[in-house]
């Protein structure tokens, strides 16, 4: 009987390294996470015409404070100014 349960890793490199040693078939990743790793042993394809959604979102529990409040504004004008100068081609804000 095989046990089929969703794993949910921290980063990429356990991703990968889940791929690597069998413990899951495959993963689906960024093209930047791979470079200067070693993927030797593994195939990797391109997926075409595939979009792919980031949500920033700060977890109501933790929305009061201060610290959370302020690091979510230094970060959502971090994102808002990387796609308005066109250093994140393709990318846009949805609100």
């Amino acid at each position: 009987m095989t046990a089929k349960i969703p794993l949910e890793p921290e980063n990429p490199g356990l991703c990968l390294e889940f791929v690597r040693c069998g413990l899951v078939g495959q993963t689906v990743t960024l093209r930047s996470v791979l470079v200067e790793r070693n993927i030797a042993g593994m195939h990797v394809a391109p997926i075409e015409d595939r979009q792919l959604h980031w949500a920033f979102v700060v977890h109501r529990q933790r929305c009061h404070m201060a610290p959370v409040r302020r690091l979510g504004s230094m970060i959502k004008r971090a994102i808002l100014d990387a796609v308005r100068s066109g250093r994140w081609s393709g990318a846009s804000i949805v609100e």
